[in-house]
């Protein structure tokens, strides 16, 4: 297996859970279309901060990397920290990047989705950005 996959065996055999995988063929939607009550599968990043007189700014983001062939296993990064939403964005895709390099795959595309907010003296704060995965 690739160095950036982590595995879990489950007492199942046969059954594993594998963090950071992005299923081969799948396509890009923007509808989600399940039936309520449904599972929905997501790969998050996400931060909450508690009042601070300090106030800063925190980030969530997440990366794909999509393989061109569509027979090849593609990733899924997240990031989350004090920094601001390009630094989050960025630390994600160049995640992706060093992914794909590792397994050898040259052709593939990247996208990314970040959010950012600014802290308050008063109360929690939170980001949350995330990929779904579904049928």
């Amino acid at each position: 297996f690739p160095k950036d996959e982590k595995i879990v065996n489950l007492p199942e055999p046969g059954l594993r859970v594998v963090k950071y995988n992005l299923p081969p063929g799948v396509k890009e939607k923007t509808d989600i279309s399940l039936p309520q009550g449904s599972l929905l599968s997501i790969a998050y990043a996400s931060l909450v901060e508690k009042p601070d007189p300090v106030v800063h700014e925190i980030s969530a983001a997440v990366a794909i990397g999509v393989p061109d062939n569509p027979d090849d296993v593609g990733v899924i990064m997240e990031f989350s920290d004090i920094c601001d939403e390009s630094t989050a964005k960025e630390k994600a895709t160049n995640m992706v990047k060093t992914a794909m390099k590792d397994r050898n795959i040259q052709n593939y595309s990247t996208k990314s989705a970040s959010v950012s907010s600014t802290t308050s003296k008063d109360h929690y704060t939170s980001v949350f950005a995330y990929v779904a995965l579904f049928e």
